[in-house]
């Protein structure tokens, strides 16, 4: 199972039956959070919605499913801010034709949109008493680590620092001699292309 699909969210309280209805066709899936204008808000305020799916991506689906969650999109609100390896197959969890049309042209997916059944449309919204202090957005955001093998933690460390900067974000990769006493890693290349590729 070498597919990779895209999965357009806007139920999040249905994304893990739509995960587990997915997961047979695709080893690899991006979300894209399909939210309206009027519930845009500032980047770090998705940040706890965002590392809650990672966290619970082994509940919500597969373990053997790659999960990456796509933030160019909120950044922009735009189908062009979004850039990702190719995509095989579009799922969405409510009708959403124009929106479909324009991912199928911008990612040049062969086939049509499989909608997926849904008990109820409850698009994705916030609780705004969750806004607060810890949600700042800085102009440069600089943070280092091994990066070995990409886990949830990971995911989570990297998609907080790209929704909490504004202009640029700079990750450092730690040089093989620096991991001499570690076992057991991948060499700097290596780590540096997984890093990219996520």
């Amino acid at each position: 199972m070498s597919s990779t699909g895209l999965l357009i969210v806007s139920n999040i309280k249905q994304v893990g039956k739509s995960l587990r209805t997915i997961e047979k066709y695709v080893g690899k899936i991006y979300i894209h959070l399909n939210i309206s204008a009027e519930k845009s808000q500032p980047l770090p305020v998705w940040g706890h919605l965002i590392s809650q799916l990672y966290v619970d991506h082994n509940q919500l689906c597969s373990k053997n499913i790659s999960l990456s969650i796509l933030v160019g999109s909120l950044r922009d609100q735009g189908v062009n801010a979004l850039h990702i390896k190719p995509v095989d197959m579009l799922f969405c969890d409510s009708h959403y034709p124009e929106l479909c049309q324009r991912l199928l042209q911008h990612f040049e997916i062969p086939g049509q949109p499989i909608y997926l059944e849904q008990e109820e449309n409850l698009s994705i919204g916030f609780d705004q008493e969750n806004v607060s202090e810890s949600n700042k957005m800085y102009d440069t955001v600089v943070l280092g680590g091994t990066f070995d093998r990409i886990h949830v933690g990971h995911k989570i460390f990297l998609t907080q620092a790209v929704i909490r900067c504004y202009r640029r974000l700079v990750v450092g990769i730690t040089t093989n001699k620096m991991n001499k006493c570690k076992s057991s890693f991948h060499n700097h290349n290596i780590r540096y292309i997984n890093l990219y590729n996520f």
